[in-house]
């Protein structure tokens, strides 16, 4: 069975949300394509918070939104009102969605969102403040999301009826393991839950962890496709990648040994690669070079046990998280020729870098950083230092666009980013908003001051550190 039925066969299914009855087949497919390429298979059991949408309707004086051309987005509230206080928000993309819901929130009792075209999208709604990674308010105003095509019956006073369901669950995570007499480990991730059909994004992943075992490796494979990734934290507004969280966070003496994590996760033929800049990888000219690592997979939760992180992902791809997200066999042949290799090459060939080199990276490359800090990083070089102790330094920013990026000193970026940005959320720290009409010389003063507390802040930490 090649790359191409694979992906059919996981397919079937449908949408699948963590948690819910499809996910048990799911994962009983995935089980029976591992079986034949593992030593080991086993399955976790995590704890979800699951949702589903039971009823759809709006009816405006335009006339009625035909069920086609309409989505209630993740984790929206139920909703049954009358109203012509709505709001139609067009996005440059998708990620800009769940800012523009902070932001606009209030000015309205209903959001509608939409990109320029016909087709259905879905993110899962969040509440703020965003990239925290503890609970969070719930969403408080129902959202949809609509086609070009809905907007001309959205005239006038409309009917909004949305039934929500919310429930506590279990999704399942599944690992094969192929053991080696090296016991230095490779983790290599996707995941299965899926909006839509949810091809690219990320049955092909999923499918392409067998088909990598087609080949032999020095290192001990750990293949894992994870639950809850694109939804099923508790309303956290860092809210993917949960189910991969739950597994960093219950296995860290399995973990120790580690050597990196490859995420395979929207995967296209136009890949970008982003990494820990600690791993020195076998780059590839029909791949884009991002040297920093993508806070949209799964292997950023391993960061924070200090594990280094590759992750392949198709950030671009013009059907993300939508209805169209349909794999050819045009494609698939050329995953099989040119992907494939590359990833393989990739399990074979990426080495650590030096400490030193690293260390240089970080002071030269992450920002301007303080004197003081510098004078930290500048005094530790020579001396012996693990670097799983500074991995778990890098966190996310999220600006005002949609664009998110990680680094290390992220508050310090975040904080000289946002005297140019109206808004920038800073993972597990809060949101920098400089509201229209707000006194700046009084804004500068505040920045100013949160920026000299972070600075003392990481002086303190990177002493104990080193």
């Amino acid at each position: 069975m090649g790359l191409y039925e694979k992906v059919k066969e996981l397919s079937r299914y449908g949408e699948v949300v963590s948690g819910d009855r499809k996910e048990k087949y799911l994962v009983k497919q995935i089980k029976a394509q591992f079986e034949p390429h593992f030593d080991e298979i086993k399955i976790y059991p995590t704890e979800v918070l699951s949702w589903s949408n039971k009823e759809l309707e709006i009816e405006c004086e335009g006339g009625k939104v035909p069920k086609s051309d309409i989505v209630t987005l993740p984790y929206s509230p139920s909703a049954d009102l009358e109203t012509e206080n709505y709001k139609i928000i067009s996005l440059n993309n998708l990620t800009e969605l769940n800012v523009k819901y902070g932001l606009l929130g209030n000015e309205g009792k209903v959001l509608i969102f939409t990109l320029n075209d016909d087709t259905l999208r879905k993110v899962v709604l969040k509440n703020r403040i965003l990239l925290q990674n503890s609970p969070q308010p719930p969403p408080y105003t129902p959202a949809f999301f609509v086609t070009q095509n809905a907007l001309k019956f959205l005239k006038g006073k409309c009917r909004f009826y949305t039934e929500n369901i919310f429930k506590n669950s279990v999704g399942y995570s599944i690992e094969g393991i192929s053991n080696r007499k090296n016991d230095e480990k490779i983790y290599v991730t996707a995941h299965h839950d899926h909006w839509f059909y949810g091809e690219h994004d990320d049955l092909v992943g999923v499918a392409l962890l067998t088909e990598l075992m087609n080949e032999k490796y020095d290192n001990e494979i750990h293949a894992i496709s994870f639950t809850a990734e694109e939804s099923g934290c508790y309303f956290e507004s860092f809210s993917w990648a949960c189910g991969s969280k739950t597994f960093v966070e219950n296995n860290a003496k399995r973990l120790e040994g580690t050597k990196f994590v490859l995420s395979l996760d929207n995967i296209t033929d136009s890949l970008y690669v982003y990494y820990t800049p600690i791993l020195s990888i076998p780059l590839s000219n029909d791949i884009t070079d991002v040297s920093y690592p993508s806070p949209y997979t799964d292997s950023y939760r391993f960061l924070s046990a200090g594990i280094p992180t590759i992750s392949f992902h198709s950030i671009n791809y013009e059907y993300y998280h939508s209805s169209h997200d349909i794999l050819t066999v045009e494609e698939a042949k050329v995953i099989e020729e040119n992907i494939i290799p590359l990833i393989i090459n990739t399990l074979r060939n990426t080495r650590l870098t030096s400490l030193e080199v690293f260390m240089n990276y970080i002071k030269n490359q992450v920002i301007e950083l303080p004197v003081e800090i510098k004078t930290l990083i500048t005094n530790i070089e020579g001396k012996r230092l693990d670097y799983n102790t500074i991995l778990p330094l890098y966190k996310s920013i999220l600006y005002s666009n949609g664009k998110i990026m990680t680094t290390i000193f992220h508050t310090l970026k975040g904080i000289k980013e946002s005297y140019f940005d109206i808004y920038v959320a800073l993972e597990d720290f809060g949101e920098i908003e400089h509201k229209e009409g707000s006194n700046e010389v009084n804004y500068f003063t505040y920045l100013n001051r949160l920026y000299r507390e972070e600075t003392k802040k990481f002086c303190t930490l990177l002493s104990d550190i080193f």
